[in-house]
C-alpha cells in the first residue's frame, strides 16, 4: 500500500507537477470524471501510462492484460488516485476474452465510455524465416484482438454519451523490416479505424488511431535486440548501436530521443477527453519526424 502511494504522488507530479491539483485536473475540460475505461495491454508500457493518467483525471477503470502481472500494482496505483479499479486477465486473442470484459464492465460499472485497444506483441523475423505461429501471434493479438474487444464494447458504448474507441497504432503501418507481421497488423488498424468510425459516427462513438514512432517499452527493448540481431556481421562485431541510425534520422527534424510512454498516454488521452470529441476516423502519427523522412527519402 505504501508503494502505491508513493508511485501515485509519483503519477501526479509526472503528469501536473504544480500546475494544478487532481481536483482541479477534474474540472478541467480535460477531465474524465464519470467516465469508465477499458484499458487492454495495462499492465505495462504504455497501458499502465493511459491507465493511471485517466485515473488521474477521474476515470473509473476496467483493466486487461494477458497475465494479472503487473495490473494489481497499476490497479493498486489507481485506487491510490481515488477512483474505481477492476481487473481482468485474458489474452485478447481469444473471442471469449472479449466477452469477458464487455460482461464485467457492464456489471461491474453499468456501461462503457472508453475502449483503448492497446494489448500488443512483436515477434520479429525476416519473412523468409518467420513461422506460421509468429505471423499468427502477432496478427492474433494486435489486429484480431483489437475486433474481439470492440465488438462486444460496441453496444455499451453506443449507449454512451461520450463513447470512444482508441487504437494504439505504430509507424511500423509503413511497412518496418523484419516486422512483416507487425506492419500488416497496424497497417490493418488503418482501415479498421476508418470503418468503424463511419459505422458508430452516428451513434456519438468516436474511433482514432495514436501511430506512435519508438517509444521506450518492454516491447521496443525486445525490437532493439532483434535489430541487433539483424545487422550485419561487420556491424555487430564493432558493437554499433542498431538504433543510431533512427535517432540520426529524427534530429534532422529537431528530435533527440525517442517517446516515452507518459508522452503516448498524453495524445490519447486526449482523444478520450471532450477535448477529443470533434476527432473521428483519424490516424495521428505522434513519431518524432520519422514518417516525414521517409515519404523524403522515398520521393
Amino acid at each position: 500500500m505504501a508503494g502505491s502511494k508513493e508511485a501515485a504522488e509519483q503519477t501526479i507530479q509526472r503528469y501536473l507537477g504544480s500546475r494544478f491539483t487532481p481536483d482541479e485536473a477534474r474540472r478541467s475540460p480535460e477531465s474524465l470524471l464519470g467516465r469508465k475505461a477499458l484499458i487492454t495491454g495495462a499492465g505495462r508500457g504504455i497501458g499502465r501510462e493511459v491507465a493511471l493518467k485517466f485515473a488521474l483525471y477521474g476515470a473509473d477503470l476496467l483493466l486487461n492484460a494477458k497475465s494479472s502481472a503487473g495490473l494489481d500494482e497499476v490497479a493498486g496505483i489507481a485506487q491510490e488516485l481515488g477512483v474505481v479499479v477492476d481487473t481482468l486477465s485474458g489474452d485478447v486473442s481469444d473471442p471469449q476474452t472479449g466477452l469477458d470484459l464487455a460482461d464485467r464492465a457492464r456489471t461491474r460499472f453499468a456501461g462503457l465510455d472508453i475502449l483503448v485497444n492497446n494489448a500488443g506483441i512483436t515477434r520479429d523475423n525476416l519473412a523468409l524465416r518467420m513461422t506460421t505461429e509468429q505471423w499468427q501471434e502477432v496478427i492474433g493479438t494486435n489486429l484480431n484482438g483489437a475486433f474481439f474487444v470492440t465488438r462486444p464494447a460496441l453496444r455499451l458504448l453506443m449507449k454512451s454519451s461520450h463513447g470512444r474507441v482508441i487504437n494504439s497504432g505504430s509507424v511500423s503501418m509503413l511497412g518496418n523490416g523484419a516486422q512483416i507481421n507487425y506492419s500488416a497488423a497496424k497497417a490493418a488498424l488503418v482501415g479498421f479505424t476508418g470503418a468503424l468510425a463511419s459505422e458508430v459516427g452516428k451513434r456519438g462513438v468516436t474511433v482514432n488511431t495514436v501511430a506512435l514512432g519508438p517509444v521506450e517499452t518492454a516491447i521496443w527493448e525486445e525490437a532493439r535486440g532483434n535489430l541487433t540481431k539483424f545487422q550485419s556481421a561487420e556491424d555487430r562485431e564493432a558493437g554499433k548501436d542498431p538504433t543510431a541510425s533512427i535517432k540520426a534520422r529524427m534530429t534532422v527534424l529537431g528530435g533527440k530521443r525517442f517517446l516515452y510512454p507518459s508522452e503516448a498516454a498524453d495524445w490519447i488521452h486526449v482523444l478520450a477527453s471532450d477535448k477529443g470529441a470533434n476527432i473521428t476516423g483519424q490516424t495521428i502519427l505522434v513519431d518524432g519526424g520519422l514518417t516525414l523522412l521517409s515519404i523524403g527519402e522515398q520521393g
